[in-house]
């Protein structure tokens, strides 16, 4: 890593660890109720920052005339090929936030019936207000690590959200329960890389302020899901994602620049420790990802034919 990166990184990691309470309190073992409470105080960050409609994902770019709006549709674009070219009658996302992805999609496919759950009330609040019109859509909250649905569907999707599971394998096999045989699941999230624990101490200092910033604990590393399931379809769209958590950072170091005010009212509590986190995290991750510790990936796990 370039030695202004490493100046940049360690400049952050200091003043950030400076704030000792502060640090204590994100790094605490997270509950379904802190997670939750991440995404109901972020909800507003979100609509302002990608879509006042409520997408909750990165925008993916391939070139410079690209509307923001088009970015944004890729994930969508990517499922609808699936929905299109096979016989889709019922579709599921995981962790569905304000509803962006399922609710384009009910729009486009009425004879298709759409599932999203999420844990959140404020994203389901806004998701099923936005959908009212939609007939063959339904929001449910639930935990999708624990997934207690009796339908069966012939396509799952999640977007940037399978990081929150507390073990991603046992989170897809309960997916796989759900799946029609020959079905799929499209998952499009960030993950570890080897490059990551090779890194020094001070990179991992600083992934470690980003991930408590998203509410995380960590993410998941790819390897993870080689060793268990049929994946037909590997893509890594990293380099397609930078220009946005470039903004993301700067916007994060704007935020940040009266530093000394931001620790005044996080201490008065009128700066919420969540949304200082969704802030923090914006601090790093440009870098991390540039720089191959993160990737930003695509995978297609399918259910296997049974054997005739």
């Amino acid at each position: 890593m370039k030695e202004e990166n490493i100046s940049y990184i360690q400049s952050w990691v200091e003043r950030l660890n400076s704030l000792k309470s502060i640090k204590r309190e994100l790094a605490k073992p997270l509950s379904v109720r802190e997670i939750q409470d991440y995404y109901s105080l972020n909800g507003f960050l979100y609509r302002w920052y990608h879509s006042k409609e409520g997408a909750m994902h990165l925008p993916i770019k391939f070139n410079e005339s690209e509307k923001h709006i088009d970015k944004l549709q890729y994930q969508i674009n990517y499922v609808k090929q699936f929905i299109c070219n096979e016989k889709t009658s019922m579709v599921l996302e995981l962790g569905c936030g304000m509803g962006y992805n399922s609710i384009m999609l009910a729009h486009q496919y009425p004879e298709v019936r759409f599932h999203g759950l999420d844990l959140t009330d404020e994203n389901l609040k806004v998701a099923r207000k936005n959908s009212t019109q939609l007939t063959n859509l339904e929001f449910k909250k639930g935990d999708f690590n624990n997934l207690e649905l009796n339908e069966q569907y012939d396509l799952i999707f999640a977007v940037e959200t399978l990081c929150y599971s507390i073990d991603i394998n046992s989170t897809i096999k309960q997916a796989l329960t759900l799946l029609k045989p020959g079905g799929k699941i499209i998952i499009f999230d960030v993950y570890e890389t080897e490059a990551l624990s090779q890194s020094s101490e001070l990179i991992r200092e600083a992934y470690r302020w980003h991930t408590w910033g998203f509410a995380l604990d960590k993410y998941n590393n790819w390897s993870d899901l080689y060793d268990y399931f049929q994946i037909t379809v590997i893509e890594d769209f990293s380099k397609h994602v930078l220009s946005n958590l470039k903004a993301y950072r700067k916007g994060s170091v704007d935020a940040l620049s009266w530093f000394g005010l931001v620790k005044l009212l996080l201490r008065l509590g009128i700066l919420p420790l969540r949304i200082f986190g969704h802030i923090v995290a914006g601090l790093f991750i440009y870098d991390l990802v540039a720089k191959g510790l993160l990737a930003y990936k695509l995978a297609v796990i399918e259910k296997p034919q049974p054997v005739s």
